[in-house]
């Protein structure tokens, strides 16, 4: 190699070292108690509304599953208590219908 070559090289490994260790510390960010404050109220608020939705949504379910209950037990009820008729028996065939028509049928398609 060429002694440009190596120079150029060394610099860029310094450069690249120097900045490794010039990078900036990762410090928690410090927030504002009066901001804090005002994330955890809205926190709080959305885990409230979130719940009573989630509440509202339980609470529909098991009216309509108690519905469905009671219409089951009112249906049992109403049919335990009731013979309903047989079915009336089928009446008699009244046998092959004869047509009397002696009108010749127009074919469909003309050969």
């Amino acid at each position: 190699m060429k002694r440009g070559k190596k120079t150029g090289l060394v610099v860029i490994i310094l450069l690249w070292v120097a900045m490794a260790f010039q990078l900036p510390k990762s410090e928690p960010t410090k927030i504002p108690p009066l901001v804090k404050e005002k994330i955890d109220q809205e926190v709080a608020q959305y885990y409230a509304e979130r719940l009573r939705v989630c509440k509202l949504d339980a609470l529909l379910k098991a009216e309509d599953y108690v519905d469905s209950i009671i219409v089951n037990r009112i249906n049992l009820n109403i049919m335990n208590g009731k013979n309903f008729p047989n079915r009336p028996a089928r009446p008699p065939s009244p046998g092959s219908i004869l047509l009397d028509d002696t009108t010749v049928i127009a074919p469909i398609f003309k050969k």
